[in-house]
């Protein structure tokens, strides 16, 4: 029996298989591009994301089984404050958004002004920052509005 813990990171993917003492027994990592299409914008490309995601686990569980042992646990740490958007079907309609992605801040300011930094924090639990994904959502609603019709949810 192995445990297999998977970090889904801004510029890369890693996934370790650990044996109930603790010794690692499969090991991968797969590293990404943040791209910038414009300045203060930070994306993945969620097709590039997902494979190199695929790519670990199945590495390190790999690993684990040619080691005679089967991975029965997994545990997912991964980005914050990230997000993708996806069709009925599952399927990414943009880019995945990272948390460094700064793009939303006119959104923010609307957000304050118009609902109030106190309301946000009160629901929230979080002070009023550009990086949430509440304001990049809004900016898709004002800049892509067709990513936005298309989107079914917000992953």
């Amino acid at each position: 029996m192995s445990l297999l813990g998977v970090d889904i990171g801004t510029t890369g993917a890693k996934a370790v298989a650990f044996g109930v003492d603790g010794q690692p027994l499969g090991y991968a990592y797969r590293e990404y591009d943040v791209l910038a299409p414009c300045p203060g914008w930070a994306e993945l490309d969620p097709e590039c994301l997902l494979n190199s995601v695929e790519t670990v686990i199945g590495l390190a569980a790999r690993g684990a089984a040619d080691k005679g042992d089967t991975v029965t646990a997994l545990a997912i740490a991964s980005l914050g404050a990230a997000f993708v958007p996806v069709n009925a079907e599952g399927q990414p309609v943009y880019s995945c958004m990272v948390a460094q992605d700064a793009r939303a801040g006119q959104e923010a300011a609307w957000w304050a002004e118009t609902f109030g930094r106190e309301r946000l924090c009160g629901i929230t639990g979080l002070p009023l920052d550009i990086h949430y994904p509440l304001f990049k959502i809004t900016w898709l609603s004002q800049h892509r509005p067709d990513v936005f019709a298309s989107a079914a949810l917000f992953l």
